[in-house]
């Protein structure tokens, strides 16, 4: 599956529940070598630049529901704040 805002992705997701399912996120690079540090179920970026992008094991009792979410923000977000102005301002407006 695939996750995009404005033709941009933000994330891939396997279409299918299974144990090695992942999601593949976008995020800043120190967070991201921070993150595969401290969760051996998140991993460099599947198929995408390693450097920007990590990819988390969607079974997994390492992290919580709520630090997921904030992952998937967080990429939403990197990549809304990238957009040019006018498309960006559009999104926001839609989005209040």
């Amino acid at each position: 599956m695939y996750f995009d805002l404005a033709g941009k992705m933000f994330g891939l997701m396997s279409p299918t529940l299974s144990d090695t399912a992942i999601i593949t996120l976008k995020g800043k690079p120190d967070s991201n070598e921070e993150l595969r540090d401290l969760y051996p179920d998140i991993s460099a970026g599947y198929h995408v630049n390693k450097r920007h992008w990590i990819s988390v094991k969607l079974k997994t009792e390492e992290h919580s529901d709520q630090e997921m979410d904030a992952m998937i923000k967080q990429s939403y977000l990197l990549v809304v704040n990238n957009l040019p102005v006018n498309i960006r301002q559009r999104i926001t407006e839609n989005n209040l």
